[in-house]
């Protein structure tokens, strides 16, 4: 069964915290003796055990004015010059890390290609067997320098005679053939990658008045 606190009780929550020290709770509004972690300036001289607790740390001119940490949005992490062991990952001054083919899982891009206009030119070269052939063609047969009389021209050898003959080339030009364009890839990347977590808005609170801590 719940009770209502009684004066003393609430007189022992007050005391109950170190000054300075910083809780997270789930409240709409920072209780007694607590201040909201939110970067605020205090003045010195209405604050001043708690002043000689945290100083200037987070802001202030130290002689009228100082302020409490701002946790708004932020987490907490211990004082970055005291590391203990596995913990390099969390160093803040650790070099970031750029990302390369390697990170990457197997993937392909569209690309299209926007062709222009273009001339081609050829040679050809042509070989013949230097020797009279047929006037009917043959399989795997060959072209011959022909023959006379009036009968059809004998151009065709025949693979046997082709054999021991020797071959002349007759070629032409050269052949160039231009194909000018441009290709296009389609944009490559992502938008920047979001690390949010799920989170509950709490408030972070610091304790003002209470127990003096021991240095």
């Amino acid at each position: 069964m719940v009770t209502e606190p009684t004066k003393s009780t609430d007189r022992e929550a007050e005391i109950v915290s170190l000054i300075g020290h910083v809780a997270l709770m789930a409240v709409s509004e920072p209780p007694k003796n607590w201040i909201p972690c939110d970067g605020r300036t205090l003045l010195r001289e209405a604050n001043e055990i708690l002043f000689s607790v945290i100083g200037t740390t987070y802001g202030g001119d130290g002689e009228r004015t100082f302020l409490v940490p701002d946790l708004r949005a932020a987490v907490p992490i211990h004082d970055s010059t005291h590391y203990g062991q596995g913990v390099k990952s969390a160093r803040l001054e650790q070099p970031v890390i750029a990302l390369t083919e390697k990170n990457l899982p197997p993937h392909t891009h569209a690309a299209r290609f926007t062709g222009k206009d273009s001339e081609a030119t050829g040679s050809v070269a042509l070989t013949v067997v230097d020797k009279s052939g047929q006037a009917a063609p043959e399989k795997d047969g060959f072209l011959g320098k022909g023959g006379s009389g009036t009968d059809g021209a004998q151009i065709y050898v025949t693979p046997a005679d082709a054999k021991d003959a020797a071959s002349v080339t007759l070629s032409g030009g050269a052949a160039q053939i231009k194909l000018p364009g441009n290709v296009t890839t389609d944009p490559t990347g992502y938008p920047d990658v979001q690390l949010k977590v799920p989170a509950v808005g709490m408030m972070w609170c610091i304790c003002a008045a209470g127990l003096y801590p021991e240095f």
